[in-house]
């Protein structure tokens, strides 16, 4: 019930990018769903790697990006430090192209390697 609430509130809180009506995604896959998304994956993914271990989250961001293939996505970001790591960014995507009216399948790209505390 914590996380949920806590979900919400880090939501509530952040800026995020408005919908575009010419964007290429179904019209019920929007920024909001893809933070909402990139949240539970990264909960997910660091419940199994580890235990008992706080992240302390800097930032959540969402950006729409178009590769050159003509591919539109839209990344997630989430930067966080733990008490081994100053820095490190959680990445997934979506595809426009992967989407239907029903489903968009995620695709987690993973994690940049820790950057020491002492070149902050």
């Amino acid at each position: 019930m914590m996380r949920f609430l806590f979900i919400l509130l880090f939501y509530f809180c952040s800026g995020i990018p408005a919908y575009s009506e010419d964007n290429p995604f179904p019209q019920w896959f929007t920024p909001e769903l893809a933070k909402l998304k990139t949240m539970e994956e990264f909960i997910r993914i660091q419940k199994k790697s580890s235990e008992n271990v706080f992240y302390h989250i800097q930032k959540i961001e969402i950006k729409e990006i178009m590769y050159n293939v003509g591919s539109n996505v839209f990344e997630g970001n989430i930067v966080f430090t733990s008490k081994e790591c100053s820095k490190k960014t959680f990445v997934v995507m979506w595809f426009a192209d992967a989407c239907d009216d029903q489903e968009c399948p995620l695709m987690v790209i993973g994690e940049t390697l820790c950057e020491d505390k002492e070149s902050d």
